[in-house]
């Protein structure tokens, strides 16, 4: 039997930064444990894993034998991998009892609407490897703004920019894909997915879609972590709302009323095609995050507690005393506490208070 957890993201979102933290949190706890790591483009890993799908195959090799772009030869690597599940299957079975923490590739289709990783995990369940999904989004998507600008006269006419054309082409569909939302069919969650995740100017709302529909398509135990908290010190200005607004994810369609009214029409289109992504998370009310930032001790064994109870490896390791930590299944009021301590270190303060700490800090290192 394996416990574990199967971190998935988009890229730069921090995933192989959060397992290797968790990786130094679990030596620290003296737990048993192992990394693999599913990317088969990532060569500049910051940790050592015991399972590495480049044993087996090569994103970059793909790319040159079959002409594909980056995207395809994932996807390509991914379906070999799937083909080849006994290879995985024989590397892990070396490692039996190991908590295992799996770095999935960031291409969002892969979690979202693709097969090939969905059907890696059914089969891992039946060789009895109990997961949770732990899904990175970074916390600095908080701060994104709506706005589509209009050309100024003094503008060329071929001085279009590129979200513009890419707005304009999408505001046709936005009709039919908002009756899809209303639907409830399978088709919406990737037509949405893919037209807001293309036009980057609501990135918070698209990750709150992206995180519904992972949820919905992988079928596991879920935990959504919004990464790089300590990094929002650097754009606390730029969020209208304290943290714990966008940690519950409640209340979505307030991100909307901040955002003012965009006099281009296709700002309208999309606006409204906004409303309704809103509309469909919070019906489905299931998106929370647990705030994290890699180097906070606390944070990291929050979220570890959380995946444990998920996966059920509190409960069945409790009584052999292998946690590492005392036994409380209940963690939403730690992840509340939580909350409210990073509010008050990272975005609470002014910028002249972190610079004095930040020189506390130096004249401590220095001493």
């Amino acid at each position: 039997m394996w416990y574990g957890q199967i971190v998935i993201g988009p890229p730069g979102s921090g995933k192989s930064s959060y397992c290797f933290g968790m990786q130094q949190l679990l030596t620290a706890l003296e737990r048993q444990h192992i990394i693999v790591n599913l990317d088969p483009m990532n060569d500049l890993l910051p940790y050592e894993c015991a399972v590495d799908v480049m044993d087996l195959i090569k994103g970059t090799d793909v790319m040159k034998k079959h002409q594909l772009g980056p995207n395809g030869a994932m996807i390509y690597c991914m379906e070999f991998l799937l083909e080849n599940v006994d290879w995985l299957v024989e590397k892990l079975k070396k490692y039996k009892n190991y908590y295992v923490l799996i770095d999935c590739p960031g291409q969002v289709e892969l979690f979202t609407h693709h097969e090939a990783l969905r059907t890696i995990i059914r089969h891992l369940e039946k060789l009895d490897f109990r997961m949770a999904a732990v899904q990175v989004l970074d916390s600095t998507l908080c701060t994104d703004t709506f706005k589509v600008r209009s050309h100024s006269s003094s503008s060329s006419n071929n001085n279009i920019s590129s979200s513009s054309i890419i707005l304009a082409s999408s505001s046709s569909r936005y009709d039919k894909c908002a009756q899809l939302a209303r639907s409830g069919s399978e088709l919406p969650f990737t037509v949405l997915l893919f037209l807001v995740m293309l036009l980057f100017l609501l990135q918070h709302i698209s990750a709150l879609l992206m995180a519904l529909y992972a949820q919905l398509q992988l079928e596991l135990p879920h935990i959504n972590v919004l990464s790089k908290i300590d990094l929002l010190r650097h754009h606390r200005k730029d969020l209208k709302f304290p943290l714990e607004f966008y940690a519950d994810a409640y209340d979505v369609q307030a991100l909307l009323q901040t955002m003012g009214r965009d006099p281009h029409p296709v700002g309208q289109k999309l606006l409204g095609f906004a409303r309704e992504v809103c509309e469909l998370v919070e019906d489905f009310n299931i998106v929370s995050f647990l705030p994290v930032a890699v180097t906070d001790k606390e944070c990291m064994l929050l979220a570890l507690r959380t995946a444990d109870t998920a996966n059920g490896f509190a409960l069945g390791n409790y009584t052999e005393n292998r946690t590492g930590y005392p036994l409380q299944l209940n963690t939403e009021e730690e992840r509340q506490n939580l909350i409210e301590r990073l509010q008050e270190r990272y975005l609470d303060g002014d910028e002249e208070d972190e610079r004095d700490g930040n020189f506390r800090q130096d004249s401590e290192k220095t001493d």
